[in-house]
């Protein structure tokens, strides 16, 4: 699972992190990130099939 991370980039990094480990919603790293909500939906969505 490390090596899997860490292959990843810095914002998916990031984005895994504020979801998964500091509890934050979609909306939430969206709007931290200047993105749409939608882009963190599928970010996350794909990340997580990984």
């Amino acid at each position: 699972m490390e090596t899997a991370i860490e292959n990843l980039t810095e914002a998916q990094q990031r984005r895994l992190k504020l979801y998964y480990f500091d509890g934050m919603r979609y909306s939430q790293i969206a709007r931290l990130e200047g993105v749409t909500d939608g882009s963190i939906s599928g970010s996350i969505n794909l990340l997580s099939s990984i």
